[in-house]
């Protein structure tokens, strides 16, 4: 940039009589036309009659280039005062003042001898042209070192420390942020542990409160001008601050805590239904409630708590997971055990074919739906996606701990000592019942898992990484057109901005077994297993259930055994499995797909996504 700056300098200067009034469109063109690389430059300052008669610059570039090239470097390093400051200490140490005689009297004139170390001597439009300044600066700086004596203090700007005319007042201020505090105490939602993205050190130690979805900035402004109109009672005056100056205060530190929620669903019914009773107090009203709303506001306020405890130790798993790993693939021999976390749960149904242009019909067809089960290595930070049609498999109990089953295997080098930590939302039908509680028993019993720790967020608070992967998906979703499994493989694989954090497996019938049938030979059910968030399995301690419904209680066990299994290895259990019969598509779906849905596929994919059904003319 230095010896850009420099061409630059040259150019314009030799060109300002030609160009007058059109300078800024000149020196556009000149900046698009400079060179890239370091020799064209010396090339082009190296040519003759760039400066004086003596063609100082020429004669450093052809001798002194690479010292000339390093002082550029050095001044870039510097901040603007401390360029300002070597320069006039360099024009103290050459500046003189002859005595010289007019008209019989005697006057002092300055004499700057020009002159830069190492390369000496030179002209005037060198050593601007090396300190990289230009005329009017340099007539500043001397001036500005005639008045300041021997000191080499930099220039102080007229106006450094004044208030601008158009600032907004400390008051009026004030009262923008208490407004904004105000409104957000009213009708502000505190978060549950989520800090959010702006400006994380300024927030760290402070609730994180977050405003409707329904609200914005804009509204927010609107609302503090009718506010201020009907106090000051001002309906024709003029806004006492612009949108643009609302933005920056709501943006500042006082209300870094302050969030606008984001449009979301599957919200917590608990905390709506407060936020509804909060809603409907008057505007202006000190929410002064009776003693049996108060035993609802202190429910309210410990699930809060609960919630925000539970997603510590969520993010505490999380890095404990990070943390092991690390230590593993350095060989660590002081790491005895291999501490996993996993996330899992069921995406939202893909449907195919998908179209990124769809049509209007194709809203109003039954399409042929695509299941996805997703385990996330959150130590590795890898998502894994196991895909199958809604003919090869359904969504119970039967298929979840089938692909968990898969999905362990895969890790079987680091099963003999692995602990694993699980989180999963509270779907009773697939992730929180009592066949999941004695598939992680029978684990721990052939010493497949050493430790297990299975652990669910308080409902209605279950955000975690894997939906962040779930929604990477559907965004890439959107934008592709997908006639089969495997093309919707490939947009998963392919749906993450970072290479190897997404993997897609497409699952066949013979990967799913009936575990229901074997695991009510051997186990028995725990009693009220929904009211409880946490659970652990201990391989030293065959057939025992501990669990509790958060940290502050204390743990509770027993044991679930009906009878000891008859197996003692993974291998023999895999003998013991049936495998579940294919559930297939019903006839009617069969039909709508190949009446309605066919058309629109290419003729390659006809006969896999919509093919004729077998008894076509009976149903």
């Amino acid at each position: 940039m230095y010896l850009k700056s420099i061409r630059l300098r040259y150019t314009v200067r030799q060109d300002m009589p030609k160009i007058k009034n059109k300078v800024k469109r000149k020196i556009d063109k000149i900046e698009t036309a400079l060179p890239s690389n370091i020799e064209s430059i010396r090339e082009f300052l190296a040519t003759p009659d760039r400066c004086c008669s003596k063609n100082c610059v020429s004669h450093f570039y052809e001798t002194q280039y690479e010292a000339l090239y390093q002082f550029g470097k050095d001044l870039e390093k510097c901040s603007q005062e401390a360029q300002e400051v070597a320069l006039l200490t360099n024009l103290r140490e050459h500046l003189h003042n002859p005595k010289s005689v007019l008209r019989g009297g005697e006057r002092r004139r300055q004499r700057v001898a020009y002159s830069v170390f190492p390369f000496g001597p030179m002209c005037r439009q060198a050593y601007l042209l090396i300190w990289d300044i230009g005329v009017s600066k340099f007539g500043n700086c001397l001036t500005h070192m005639n008045t300041q004596g021997n000191t080499f203090r930099s220039r102080i700007h007229g106006r450094s420390g004044s208030v601008s005319p158009t600032a907004l007042s400390t008051d009026l201020r004030k009262e923008v942020i208490q407004f904004i505090l105000d409104l957000t105490e009213h009708i502000g939602e505190a978060s549950e542990g989520r800090q959010g993205r702006r400006n994380l050190h300024t927030v760290k130690d402070k609730v994180v409160y977050f405003l409707p979805a329904s609200y914005s900035i804009r509204r927010l402004y609107q609302q503090f001008l009718e506010k201020d109109q009907s106090e000051h009672s001002q309906s024709s005056s003029p806004p006492p601050l612009s949108l643009s100056s609302f933005r920056s205060i709501f943006y500042s530190d006082p209300c870094q805590h302050i969030r606008i929620r984001s449009p979301r669903s599957d919200v917590c019914d608990q905390c709506s239904l407060y936020r509804a009773y909060y809603r409907k107090q008057p505007e202006g009203s000190s929410l002064e409630i009776s003693k049996t709303d108060e035993e609802k506001v202190k429910k309210w306020q410990e699930h809060l708590q609960l919630a925000k405890e539970a997603r510590e130790i969520y993010n505490r798993d999380i890095n404990r997971a990070q943390v092991t790993l690390h230590h593993l693939r350095k060989k660590n021999p002081k790491l005895e055990t291999y501490v996993a976390h996993y996330t899992f749960d069921f995406m939202q149904n893909l449907a195919i074919p998908n179209f990124a242009d769809i049509t209007k019909d194709m809203y109003f067809f039954s399409l042929r739906n695509i299941y996805v089960f997703s385990i996330r290595d959150d130590g590795e930070g890898k998502q894994f996606n196991y895909l199958y049609d809604e003919g090869d498999g359904g969504k119970g109990a039967n298929y979840v701990i089938s692909m968990l089953f898969y999905f362990l295997r895969q890790r079987q080098q680091h099963s003999a000592t692995m602990i694993v930590h699980l989180h999963a939302d509270n779907c009773s039908g697939q992730n929180k019942n009592n066949m999941v509680m004695q598939f992680f028993l029978l684990l721990a019993y052939l010493g497949f898992l050493k430790h297990t720790e299975l652990k669910f967020m308080i409902r209605g608070h279950t955000h975690c990484t894997i939906d962040g992967g779930h929604g990477i998906i559907k965004k890439e979703w959107r934008k592709r057109t997908v006639f089969c499994i495997e093309q919707a493989a490939q947009v998963i694989q392919e749906s993450s901005p970072i290479a190897g954090t997404q993997h897609a497996v497409i699952l066949k019938p013979e990967c799913f077994f009936d575990w229901e049938r074997l695991l009510t030979k051997f186990f028995k059910k725990l009693p009220n297993l929904l009211s409880f968030q946490e659970f652990e399995m201990d391989a030293t301690r065959p057939g025992i259930i501990r669990y509790r419904k958060h940290q502050r209680q204390s743990w509770k066990e027993t044991s679930l055994f009906k009878k000891t299994p008859k197996f003692s290895s993974l291998q023999k259990l895999q003998e013991t499995l049936i495998q579940l019969k294919r559930p297939g598509i019903s006839e009617q779906k069969q039909k709508h797909l190949y009446e309605k849905v066919r058309k629109y596929l290419p003729e390659e994919f006809q006969d896999i996504v919509c093919p004729k059904p077998i008894n076509y003319e009976n149903i």
